[in-house]
C-alpha cells in the first residue's frame, strides 16, 4: 500500500498543466489554460486548468479533479495505477506502508505475471518480425488477409513457433518461473508450449497491460479450432474484458459511441480503415461486466454483427445486457455473408460510415422489423417474437422510456397495449424474481444472508434535526466560504495594538459564530465539510483549499472543485484599462472578509425566521394544551426574536415594512 506520505508528495509535486498537457492541447489565457474537453463534443473551449489551485474543470460536462482523478477518468486508471503513473512520470520514490507478508508477495506475484506477458508478447512479435518462417508464412498470412504493418505494430501481432519447446526454452533461459507460465495458459500440462504455429493476438487490459493471448491457426483442416485462447487466470477474465478497448477508448470517449463486434480481425480492419471506436467480444457473448466497461467511456453502443440467422440471435441477446447498464443501443447487420473485416476492406471507410448512418436502427426498430419479417404468415413466430420484445423492454431502466417504447411497439404492431402491457409486466416479475434469485445465491455464497426475511431495507437519509428547515442556498454559502477563504486571516478590529487581539481566521469565526448559535449545518455534504474544517483546526494543523479538492468523497470533491472555480477570469489590470475602479468592494478574491460578513447575517437571518415560526405555532396553540406562563415565556421570546431581527435587518440594509 502507497504510504500516505508519498501520495502527499505525489500530489504536491505533479503539475496538472503537465499531466493533462499530454493529452489535451492546452492555451493560457492569463492565470489559467484552456483547452477542448476530452470527455465531450464540444467546438468552444470549457475546459479549464488551474495550476494554482492543481486542479481542472469542464465548463460543460461538468468533470473536475486533481492529476489523479483527471488520469483516472481519461485513462481509467485506478487510483493506485494513477499514483504509480505519476510518481514514475516525477521520479518519485514511493514509499509503502507496511504490509503483511501475505499481501506483499500477492502484489509481487500479481507483478510477476504481468511481466511474464509483457516478455511473451515481446517474444512473439519478434518471432514474427525476426524469423525467417515468421516472415514468411506469419507475417505473410496477414498482409494477405490485407493488414499494413502499422496495423500489425498497433495491436502487437506475433507468431508463434511449430516448434512446441521454443517457448518453454526462452522462459527457462530468462530465468521465468514455469509454474507462472502454465498458470497463464502459456505452457500445457505436458510442460510444452499451448501456443503453437498460431499467429498470435495479445488481449490488453484498458490500461495497456498484457491480459492474455489468443492464437489463430493458419490451416484450413475442420478438426483444427480456428482460434484458442489463454486460460482464465488471476490477471485475466474473459468476461471482463474487451479486445480493442486498450486502442479504442479514446475514440469511443470522443464519439461518445461503441461500436461492437465480435471478432479481432473486425477491430483491426476497421481501425485500419479509420474507425477507431470498435471493440469486440471475443466471439463470445456479450456479459454484464463488459457492458459496465463500455458504459464508463460511451452513452450509446452499436452493435454491429454479422446479417445472418446467428448474428442476429447474438445481436438480440447483447441488448438486454447493454439496456441493463444504462446504455442507449441501436444495432445494424451487414449483408447476409458480410462482416466487418470484409466489408470494411473492401468497401473502405467512407462507406462503412454510410452504411452504419443509413442501416442502425433504435434496438426497438431492430426487433420489430424482425417480428414482421418472420411474422408475416407464421402466428407462432410472431407471438414469440411479440414476447422476446416484452422481455428486451423490461431491461430497459427509465420507466419514462420503456412506457413510450411499449406504446410505440403496440402502434407499429397493431397490438392491444393492454395485453402488451401484461405481458411486459410479466418479464418485469420474472426478471426482479431471477435478480433476488440471484442476490441470494450471493448471499449465501459470500456468507451474508440475512435471517431476516423480505425485501432489504432501504438505506433512507432522514432529517434529524429541527433545524432542517434552514438547509438551502445558506447553508452552500457557508460551505463555500469555508472552502474558499477557511484559510485566510481576519484584520484586528482593535486600533489599539497593544491590546488587539490575536488575529483568527474566516473558519475559525464561522465555527466561533456558529457555536453560539448552537446550530450546525444540516445537508450531509456541508456538515461534512464543516467537521473536517473544525477537526484541522483542532489539531492546529494549516487548512489549504486543496485539501477538498482531492477528498476521497466524490460529493465533497466536486463541491470544493466547483466553488474554487469559475468560466470567467478577472483582469488584474482592468481598474487601469477603463480608468473605473470598484469604489466599495475589492477584486472578489480579496473581498473575502465582506463576503463572510454577509453570509453569516443572512444565515443568522434564516435561523430567527425559523426560531419565530416555531414560536408563533406554539402561541397559536388552544388555551386547553399549555399553561398560562408558557404563553407568557413565549410573548416574550417573540418580542425578543422581533428585536434580533430588526439588528439584522439594519445590518442588512432591508427595509422591513
Amino acid at each position: 500500500m502507497i504510504s500516505e506520505a508519498s501520495v502527499q508528495k505525489i500530489r504536491e509535486t505533479a503539475q496538472i498543466e503537465e499531466v493533462v498537457g499530454e493529452f489535451v492541447n492546452l492555451k493560457r489565457t492569463g492565470r489559467n489554460y484552456k483547452g477542448l474537453c476530452p470527455f465531450h463534443h464540444e467546438k468552444t473551449p470549457s475546459f479549464t486548468v488551474t495550476p494554482a489551485l492543481n486542479i481542472f474543470k469542464c465548463f460543460g460536462c461538468q468533470k473536475g479533479g486533481d492529476s489523479i482523478h483527471f488520469l483516472m477518468e481519461h485513462e481509467k486508471f485506478t487510483y493506485v495505477e494513477a499514483l504509480r503513473y505519476l510518481a514514475d512520470k516525477y521520479q518519485i520514490e514511493v514509499e509503502e506502508d507496511e504490509m503483511s507478508e501475505e499481501k506483499r508477495e500477492q502484489l509481487q506475484r500479481t507483478d510477476s505475471l504481468y511481466i511474464l506477458n509483457e516478455f511473451v508478447a515481446d517474444y512473439y512479435e519478434k518471432q514474427l518480425h525476426e524469423t525467417n518462417t515468421g516472415k514468411s508464412v506469419a507475417l505473410s498470412y496477414f498482409k494477405q488477409r490485407g493488414f499494413f504493418k502499422s496495423t500489425i505494430e498497433k495491436f502487437r501481432l506475433g507468431y508463434a513457433p511449430a516448434n512446441g519447446s521454443a517457448l518453454v526454452d526462452a522462459l527457462h533461459k530468462k530465468g521465468f518461473k514455469k509454474e507462472f507460465a502454465e498458470e497463464l495458459g502459456l505452457i500445457n500440462s505436458y510442460g510444452k508450449d499451448f501456443f503453437k504455429d498460431r499467429v498470435m493476438f495479445p488481449i490488453h487490459h484498458q490500461s495497456g497491460k498484457v491480459a492474455a493471448f489468443a492464437g489463430r491457426t493458419m490451416k484450413t483442416g475442420k478438426k483444427i479450432p480456428k482460434y484458442i485462447n489463454s486460460t482464465e487466470s488471476e490477471i485475466y477474465e474473459k468476461r471482463k474484458t474487451l479486445y480493442g478497448l486498450h486502442q479504442s477508448r479514446n475514440a469511443i470517449r470522443r464519439e461518445n459511441v461503441c461500436i461492437l463486434v465480435e471478432g479481432y480481425t473486425d477491430v483491426m480492419a476497421m481501425h485500419q480503415a479509420g474507425i477507431e471506436n470498435v471493440v469486440a467480444s471475443s466471439g463470445t457473448a456479450l456479459t454484464a461486466d463488459q457492458s459496465r466497461l463500455i458504459k464508463r467511456y460511451a452513452d450509446t453502443a452499436l452493435v454491429l454483427y454479422d446479417g445472418d440467422a446467428a448474428g442476429i440471435a447474438a445481436a438480440t441477446r447483447g441488448l438486454r445486457i447493454l439496456l441493463d447498464k444504462g446504455l442507449s443501443v441501436e444495432v445494424a447487420a451487414l449483408p447476409e455473408g458480410a462482416d466487418p473485416d470484409s466489408f470494411v476492406q473492401e468497401h473502405g471507410k467512407d462507406a462503412m460510415l454510410e452504411f452504419l448512418e443509413k442501416e442502425k436502427k433504435d434496438f426497438v426498430i431492430f426487433q420489430l422489423d424482425d417480428i414482421l419479417e418472420k411474422g408475416k404468415n407464421d402466428p407462432i413466430a410472431r407471438a414469440k417474437g411479440i414476447k422476446s420484445l416484452m422481455t428486451t423492454l423490461a431491461h430497459v431502466q427509465d420507466a419514462v422510456t420503456r412506457d413510450s417504447y411499449m406504446q410505440f411497439s403496440a402502434q407499429k404492431l397493431g397490438a392491444s397495449e393492454e395485453v402488451l402491457y401484461q405481458e411486459l409486466q410479466k418479464s418485469l416479475e420474472q426478471m426482479s424474481q431471477e435478480r433476488e434469485r440471484e442476490r441470494k445465491s450471493m448471499a449465501r455464497r459470500e456468507g451474508l444472508v440475512s435471517t431476516m426475511e423480505g425485501e432489504p431495507i432501504s438505506k433512507i437519509e432522514q432529517e434529524t434535526r429541527t433545524e432542517a428547515a434552514i438547509k438551502d442556498i445558506r447553508e452552500r454559502e457557508i460551505a463555500r466560504l469555508l472552502i474558499q477563504h477557511g484559510h485566510k486571516m481576519l484584520e484586528s478590529s482593535d486600533e489599539d495594538e497593544d491590546e488587539a487581539e490575536e488575529p483568527i481566521s474566516v473558519a475559525e469565526n464561522i465555527i466561533i459564530e456558529l457555536e453560539e448559535l448552537e446550530i450546525g449545518l444540516a445537508d450531509p455534504t456541508y456538515s461534512s465539510i464543516l467537521q473536517e474544517v473544525t477537526a484541522i483546526i483542532d489539531k492546529g494543523e494549516m487548512l489549504k483549499p486543496t485539501y477538498f479538492t482531492s477528498h476521497e468523497d466524490e460529493d465533497i470533491r466536486k463541491f470544493a472543485i466547483n466553488v474554487l472555480t469559475d468560466p470567467y477570469e478577472y483582469s488584474e489590470n482592468w481598474e487601469e484599462k477603463l480608468q473605473a475602479p470598484l469604489r466599495t468592494q475589492k477584486m472578489p478574491e480579496e473581498n473575502f472578509e465582506q463576503d463572510m460578513k454577509q453570509v453569516l447575517l443572512h444565515f443568522k437571518h434564516k435561523v430567527i425566521e425559523y426560531q419565530m415560526k416555531v414560536v408563533k405555532e406554539k402561541l397559536s396553540e388552544s388555551i386547553e394544551e399549555r399553561k398560562e406562563q408558557d404563553t407568557d415565556k413565549y410573548i416574550r421570546m417573540q418580542q425578543q426574536l422581533i428585536e434580533i431581527r430588526k439588528e439584522l435587518d439594519n445590518e442588512l440594509r432591508r427595509v422591513v415594512l
